[in-house]
């Protein structure tokens, strides 16, 4: 079945984009092209299951370009499950496996892989490879430092590894002493062309048809492995691979790319190239015998074996394939000055895919790898230049650097070491050499001080090692990260783990677990969770995670019990789960432990627990200054310990944080009030009766306190104070046993106001404002009944006015 125009554009789109080493582009399309196969249906299942495993075995690849080795993973793995028995998709397992140092389960899947195809040199090559990789592993003590995130695959990666390699065993599939099939009486090699067709990547292997570079070939002209030099066909069981008929199941592997204008081919067979293989890559250079690219001469050697125009159009081809590197690497050039680094990461890489051999553009992708923290990319670039040309200085300056980036002092150092061998001039090998020096010096004693508690100090040290290097090295930016979070400055801290790396990755499950500390530390419990679970995923074992989760989720789970409690009405179990969340980190200061004070103080007041609610109050505005909560709660608490004046000035600081605070105006004026009555006499206090004391009760009392304090009584020396006393007695009668007199006092009035007949600051007939609202005291006497009746037939202000008006001579006419 034939796959729809849609999804061919699609991919041809992607393809597009990979070659053009605009890999993040890339991987974006070809997930556009998994969602448009989701539309075939029925008949059309085969077709799309053979498109989806070459869009996953494609996209796989460009996640390796883009260091994402996780995501390069699962693609693969998701290849091997359509199709075990295709030796490709076990290359693509191997390369990831190898990308996230897994060496020993990358053999595993180039060992099936070259069970499946065992005539293929990249498969074999890359399971030499592999295989001295595993065996010449370091220990961590030499420097070694795996990837810690792919610790957690190693179990399940056993378990698949096993399971598709017994499928790919099953149903009469070749076995290893039984090569694959190749195409036209040639061997054939693992990127999909035969041994003849090694130097003609792109040719329709039947036709010699016009590759879609646009590069033809006379019919049936190939080039044999015998004209390279030094290249030796490689043998099964001793002998050299012999020519057979291609089976069903090696045709998709061994089949060279076709042309999009021949009409038998499938346009879906194609896969992005490599960017050291790409499509016109074997026209325009032959491989030499040794582990690098030949040399131009080399190429131009080769071609006295090829008859008349055909060496003619292909010396053409490679003169015109080394002026495009050279534009693209002038492009990147000015790219890189313009600050553009991607763009030139991009040019560099369509650079190297056209001239391979190329010292210098290795070097220059290996500086812009190092501005877009690719550290590891880097080095592999800067080693790859130095292969090519062992007396380019720069190749060992830059990987160096990298090197010095992630924190790998004594790499750094070797390879500044080797460069100043090569040229003991170079300036820029001997300047980075001391930074290289210092930079390490500076973390180290960092470290030292954030041992021994002074943090300020450590923290000046990583700034100084950041000052020396840029871009700035990891190990300095991490301690930097954690100085901060020590000396609460969480804000800061926060904005410095969202752009930490570990050798460049910048979700390594350290990095993940030190966000996910900064982000608990300025209050964001659920997203400091959700950073630990990540860390965690990724590698279950690492101790800072695990205890910073684990405290979380019992914070987090004790406040939500705290305010279930709450809101049911248990309002002790509510202030035991709240004191669980406050004491599981006793030293924290963040606006989650604000919050968890403040409902413990509400609680706590539900249970009169008056004092120990204050103290929780100030807990809270400790831990978040700009909490209105916090101050809401600290004025009520003075409020019921009678601290009125204190409840007052929280209460004003809370309509200038937020004016809008309901019924804020209210609580000002009764906090006013009750500061009020607290400064004069208590009348109901002085006579011993309680507020709700009747007529009968308040002459009762009054005449027990008189013959208790009257002064003929007190001896001597204590006449005077039981003439006050007896005094104020008088008063409290006066007052409490005159309706109106006692509701203004009740209202608040003082003794000197009542016998005004107006509050304070209203003298003079209401004459002088005083600075008081005049709309709160009539609110407050209306509320008192003491305007009731007053100025109806009375005449003036109630409790005074007709008296003053008899005195002053008035009468009624």
């Amino acid at each position: 079945m034939t796959a729809p125009p849609e999804f061919v554009s699609v991919k041809d789109e992607a393809d597009g984009a990979f070659r053009a080493g605009e890999f993040a582009n890339a991987a974006t399309i070809y997930t556009k092209a998994l969602e448009v196969l989701q539309s075939y249906q029925g008949e059309k299942e085969a077709s799309a299951e053979a498109d989806r495993l070459k869009i996953y075995s494609n996209r796989s690849l460009t996640f390796q370009k883009l260091q994402k080795w996780t995501e390069a993973l699962d693609d693969a793995k998701k290849a091997v499950e359509l199709d075990p028995k295709r030796s490709k998709s076990w290359f693509r397992l191997g390369q990831t496996l190898v990308g996230l140092d897994l060496f020993a389960e990358a053999v595993t899947a180039y060992d099936v892989g070259c069970k499946l195809d065992p005539r293929s040199d990249e498969l074999n090559d890359a399971l030499d490879d592999a295989k001295a990789k595993n065996k010449a592993l370091p220990s961590k003590k030499n420097g070694f430092r795996p990837k810690r995130h792919a610790y957690h695959l190693k179990p399940e990666l056993q378990t698949f590894l096993g399971q598709q390699g017994a499928c790919s065993t099953a149903n009469g599939l070749p076995h290893t002493d039984t090569p694959s099939a190749p195409l036209n009486g040639h061997a054939a090699t693992a990127n999909g062309t035969t041994k003849s067709q090694a130097s003609s990547v792109g040719s329709n292997p039947s036709t010699g048809a016009s590759t879609p570079n646009g590069i033809s070939r006379e019919p049936n002209r190939t080039f044999s492995t015998s004209q390279v030099p030094g290249k030796v066909p490689r043998t099964v069981n001793g002998s050299p691979a012999q020519a057979a008929q291609p089976s069903a199941a090696s045709q998709e592997t061994t089949q060279a790319t076709p042309s999009r204008q021949d009409s038998g081919s499938d346009p879906m067979n194609a896969s992005p190239p490599a960017e050291d293989k790409p499509p016109a890559q074997g026209l325009s250079r032959q491989p030499s015998s040794g582990r690098g690219t030949s040399t131009p001469s080399n190429a131009t050697a080769s071609l006295t074996s090829i008859p008349g125009d055909a060496a003619a159009q292909l010396a053409n081809e490679i003169s015109k394939a080394a002026a495009d590197a050279d534009k693209e690497k002038l492009k990147g050039n000015e790219q890189l000055k313009q600050g553009n680094t991607e763009l030139a990461y991009s040019s560099y890489s369509r650079a190297i895919a056209l001239a391979p051999d190329q010292a210098v553009y290795y070097g220059n992708r290996a500086a812009a790898a190092i501005t877009l923290k690719q550290y590891k990319q880097a080095v592999a670039d800067g080693m790859k230049a130095v292969e090519l040309d062992s007396k380019y200085v720069r190749g060992f300056t830059r990987a160096a650097k990298a090197h010095l980036c992630m924190g790998h002092y004594a790499a750094a150092e070797q390879l500044y070491r080797q460069a100043l061998a090569v040229d003991g001039s170079s300036r820029e090998a001997t300047a980075e050499l001391q930074v290289a020096g210092e930079v390490r010096r500076q973390v180290e004693a960092g470290k030292a001080s954030l041992e021994q508690g002074d943090a300020r100090q450590a923290l000046w040290r990583c700034d100084s090692a950041c000052r020396a290097l840029s871009p700035s090295p990891e190990p300095a930016l991490l301690l930097k990260c954690q100085c901060l979070i020590v000396l609460n400055r969480a804000a800061e801290a926060v904005g410095e783990a969202r752009t930490l790396t570990l050798e460049g990755d910048g979700n390594a499950p350290e990095v993940l677990a030190l966000r996910a500390h900064a982000l608990y530390h300025s209050g964001n419990m659920p997203m400091a969770q959700r950073h630990f679970e990540e860390a965690l995923r990724r590698d279950p074992d690492l101790p800072p995670a695990k205890q910073g989760l684990r405290r979380v989720r019992s914070q987090i789970s004790a406040k939500e019990a705290g305010n279930t409690a709450f809101q049911a009405g248990r309002w002790q179990e509510a202030f035991q789960s709240y004191s669980t969340a406050l004491d599981a980190d006793t030293e924290l200061r963040t606006p989650f432990i604000a919050q968890c004070a403040s409902n413990r103080s509400a609680a706590a007041m539900k249970l009169g627990k008056h004092k120990e609610a204050l103290k929780d109050a100030e807990l809270a505005i400790e831990a978040d200054p700009d909490f209105v909560k916090g101050f809401l709660r600290r004025a009520g608490a003075n409020m019921a310990l009678q601290n009125y004046e204190a409840a007052q000035q929280d209460y004003e600081k809370i309509k200038r944080m937020e004016p809008g605070t309901p019924g804020i105006s209210e609580s000002i004026s009764k906090a006013k009030t009750e500061a009020k009555k607290a400064k004069r006499v208590d009348y109901y206090k002085l006579l011993e009766i309680p507020q709700d004391a009747n007529d009968y009760d308040i002459k009762k009392a009054y005449r027990r306190a008189a013959l208790k304090w009257h002064p003929d009584k007190a001896p001597t020396e204590e006449r005077d104070d039981a003439e006050k006393k007896f005094k104020m007695l008088g008063e409290a009668n006066s007052v409490l046993s005159d309706a109106a007199k006692r509701e203004r006092y009740d209202a608040g009035w003082s003794l000197e106001e009542i016998e005004q007949g107006f509050p304070e600051g209203h003298g003079g007939g209401m004459g002088g404002m005083g600075g008081v609202d005049l709309n709160d005291v009539l609110a407050q006497m209306f509320a008192s009944g003491a305007m009731g009746g007053g100025m109806g037939m009375g005449g003036g202000f109630p409790g005074g006015g007709p008296s003053r008006a008899r005195r002053g001579g008035f009468r009624r006419g």
